[in-house]
């Protein structure tokens, strides 16, 4: 591979490489991260199928299957008509008024097994925190952030996400639901999961800690939650430096906030 791709967030680095007669290749079968240039999500496929990709031969950035699937809408209906696509950008409630936008949301809204997400990983820019990647590795807030950066490389310790398949742990919520809970955060042979003390006692909290431990307690892990009174803050000049350094990559919405609160 003569260069590395920009849409790519798995460190060269970290890549790994075979040697046949004295020239280094990268493993096609490797998992890695891409990064979506529409919506900012990752995913995680093989190399090999990158290599091959149009996208990845002509340099161009990468975009998810749910973004060119909106670009292909967009530039059939502008070949057709010679205009951009009306209804692009509006909102349920600007298309059909509230009313009926209520009602439409409603039907397409699904909980537990029957919605198409049940059993997988949340995507990345769900929840509220202040998201992005760290070195390739996505956060949902900046406790999280703190946790990796002052607790785990402060103490060279190392770790990988537990927003993956192999740690899904299935449980019952408050409304007799079935969900399934996944941890932040894996060292060693323990999870962990980061919260603000604020919600450690939150009845649904409660009930995922509780099904982690019986989980862990099977499977002979362990479980442990860190609240931001075991975590030191990360301070404006950390924040600053490392996205300086490019070492920190926001979701668009937080990019915003972030040059807004710490740059402007």
């Amino acid at each position: 591979m003569d260069k590395y791709h920009k849409s790519i967030v798995t460190p060269i680095t970290e890549l790994q490489t075979s040697k046949y007669k004295g020239v280094i290749n990268y493993k096609d079968n490797q998992d890695v991260l891409v990064k979506c240039s529409g919506c900012s999500s990752v995913s995680k496929t093989k190399l090999g199928w990158h290599l091959q990709a149009k996208w990845f031969r002509e340099g161009s950035e990468y975009l998810c299957r749910s973004c060119n699937r909106v670009n292909w809408i967009e530039a059939g209906h502008k070949a057709v008509t010679g205009k951009p696509h009306p209804n692009k950008g509006k909102t349920y409630e600007q298309l059909h008024g509230v009313e009926k936008a209520n009602l439409l949301k409603k039907q397409v809204a699904h909980y537990g097994s029957d919605n198409a997400q049940f059993g997988r990983p949340a995507y990345c820019g769900s929840g509220n925190g202040w998201s992005g990647w760290y070195k390739g590795t996505y956060f949902r807030s900046l406790l999280e952030l703190a946790f990796i950066v002052n607790y785990l490389e402060a103490q060279s310790i190392s770790y990988t996400s537990a927003e993956a398949r192999d740690y899904k742990i299935p449980y019952i919520n408050h409304t007799g639901t079935a969900r399934n809970y996944f941890p932040d955060f894996v060292v060693g042979n323990t999870l962990i999961e980061i919260k603000p003390k604020g919600a450690l006692n939150w009845h649904d909290n409660t009930i995922k800690f509780n099904a982690a431990r019986d989980w862990c307690t099977k499977t002979g892990m362990e479980f442990k939650v860190f609240d931001d009174t075991m975590i030191d803050k990360l301070t404006s000049n950390q924040l600053i430096t490392m996205y300086n350094q490019g070492i920190i990559t926001w979701l668009p919405r937080y990019e915003v906030k972030f040059k807004q609160k710490y740059i402007l």
